[in-house]
């Protein structure tokens, strides 16, 4: 018979439900960002002092993404698979980036989730799984789990899960099940277990080790191509070829001249720039138009030969008629698939984009507030303390219509929000003539637009400022762009958030990787530079066992 959603063989299903609680039951617990420091904010003046800072890092167990967990199906079971990104479970909010393990517990509701996302693809598979409808069966199921594990786990798989996995598809065919459904049983189970949806990477004896090549190649993959190794990686750990630096920065460099690299280059600015989830904001028509400029405007930034200045300061965007009639344009455009490069005076970078503008509003309106957070915090790689209990108090006494600039004068008579807002909302003052949905506008809260913002740091980077633009040339004028996307890099890459040595301490063998990545980075800002420093450095192999930050 044909497995369906709606007909199945309750007995064996109920044993499916069984084994994916088992198989999910994961020794340890996901770790990623943990709460910041109490205190005022923080942006680091100089370099950590790494000297004696060993290069092993604690990298947090994660779970793979939706989109990764995608790949990971296509290329273990082949492209004729349905669309399980949207089935499978995403990741929580309120870390930075998706690559967090904070964000990927797995609780009740989402092995329910990843259940019927398994099921999903068992139906999807069962009709074309007839290699073993001849000949010994449990041989042939064996043979093909061995081959389906070996790519869906990154790594060989041992005997134990290949026994789990058989007497699963033995105990289906025993049960009455088609070798095929028995088979894609199976399937499911193998893509609910930990070396399938975990980012598991090999151990040794001791606190500190350096993983195989298998491992290796699996980080590359994931990190830099978004998802998990193909044949020619897969091979690589006969070849011994990730045992240099240089044949991991070739591998690395392989990725990142695919599709995929382009692809995770795309990924990773959207979540620096906060755009995990896009504002609501324009229409669906609007915002449609609006996210293929903003892609084209990364992959500029992804070809040039100085991607921060592409990213942060280029004067232009693409539009179709959709776009020309937001931004005000000519009709010049021949249909909604025509989107052509345009000078836009008043663009500075993706960082005005109106996506990014839209998404640091508040009920339909700019927040200095938010956009200052998105600046301090990921161009600046600022610290923050946790709101203070009094904060939303101060709000609440302002009256409704007060212009941000009375806001911030009354949270500047409370030392406690003063703490923070005294950096936030001066940075936020200078993007000001874009509105809540990213239009310029110039005239705000019945009075001129009033662009003068402030950054309010020790260094060369303090001092006012007029408008995007002028902070812009100042964050590019100094080091600090180069050694922050370094940073937010660093914390992509690794799932976790390192602590700067004056709010924690101690230095962290975490934000020495960054500050070595940051120096690259600054003899030339283009993206392959920092990729080829990260899988180069002596953090990309090394693992500590306990934690660093205690």
């Amino acid at each position: 018979m044909t497995m369906s959603k709606n007909i199945g063989r309750p007995n064996t299903w109920g044993l499916l439900f069984g084994l994916a609680l088992t198989l999910l039951a994961c020794e340890g617990k996901i770790v990623g960002e943990r709460p910041r420091p109490p205190g005022v904010a923080v942006v680091p003046e100089t370099r950590p002092d790494c000297t004696g800072v060993p290069a092993a890092v604690v990298v947090p167990l994660r779970r793979l993404t939706p989109s990764e967990f995608q790949a990971a199906v296509i290329e273990t079971f082949g492209p004729q698979v349905p669309d399980l990104a949207s089935l499978y479970p995403d990741g929580a909010g309120g870390v930075p980036y998706s690559t967090f393990g904070s964000a990927q517990a797995v609780e009740e509701q989402q092995v329910r989730l990843l259940i019927d996302t398994a099921e999903t693809l068992a139906v999807a598979l069962q009709p074309r799984l007839t290699g073993c409808d001849t000949g010994p069966f449990e041989a042939c199921a064996r043979g093909t789990l061995t081959g389906w594990a070996r790519v869906g786990f990154r790594r060989t798989p041992d005997s134990a899960e290949l026994a789990r996995l058989t007497a699963l598809a033995v105990g289906a065919r025993a049960e009455g099940f088609s070798p095929s459904e028995a088979l894609a049983l199976a399937a499911s189970a193998l893509v609910q277990m930990p070396g399938f949806i975990y980012v598991v990477e090999s151990s040794a004896a001791g606190t500190t080790w350096t993983i195989d090549d298998q491992a290796k190649a699996s980080r590359l993959a994931l990190v830099v191509g978004g998802r998990i190794p193909d044949a020619t990686g897969r091979a690589l750990d006969t070849l011994n070829s990730l045992s240099t630096e240089g044949g991991l920065a070739t591998e690395a460099s392989r990725w990142l001249a695919g599709p995929s690299g382009r692809l995770t280059f795309r990924r990773f600015v959207y979540e620096w720039l906060g755009l995990r989830t896009l504002p609501e904001g324009h229409s669906a028509e609007v915002r449609g138009a609006l996210v293929e400029e903003l892609n084209r405007l990364i992959d500029d930034a992804f070809l040039a030969a100085d991607t921060l200045a592409a990213l942060l300061s280029a004067p232009t965007g693409y539009v179709n008629p959709v776009l020309e009639t937001f931004y005000g344009l000519p009709p010049e455009s021949t249909g909604p698939a025509d989107y052509r490069r345009v000078a836009l005076p008043w663009r500075v970078g993706v960082l005005t984009h109106p996506l990014v503008m839209a998404a640091t509003g508040h009920n339909g309106d700019s927040s200095v507030i938010l956009r200052g957070r998105l600046l301090y915090l990921n161009v600046l790689c600022g610290y923050l303390g946790p709101p203070h209990a009094q904060a939303a108090a101060v709000e609440a006494a302002l009256p409704a219509a007060a212009t941000p600039r009375a806001r911030y004068e009354a949270r500047g008579k409370n030392a406690a929000c003063q703490a923070c807002h005294q950096f936030l909302d001066p940075l936020g003052f200078g993007f000001e003539a874009f509105d809540g949905l990213g239009r310029q506008r110039a005239t705000a809260y019945g009075a001129p637009v009033d662009e003068a913002g402030e950054i309010k740091l020790a260094g060369s980077l303090a001092g006012p400022f007029v408008g995007p633009r002028a902070f812009v040339d100042r964050v590019l004028a100094s080091e600090q762009s180069a050694t922050c996307f370094a940073k937010q890099w660093t914390r992509f890459a690794w799932g976790v958030f390192e602590y700067e040595p004056r709010s924690q301490g101690a230095v962290s063998p975490l934000a020495c990787t960054a500050d070595r990545l940051g120096a690259a980075l600054i003899t030339q800002r283009k993206f392959s530079t920092l990729i080829d420093a990260w899988a180069r450095d002596p953090s990309f192999s090394a693992r500590r066992e306990e934690r660093v930050n205690p």
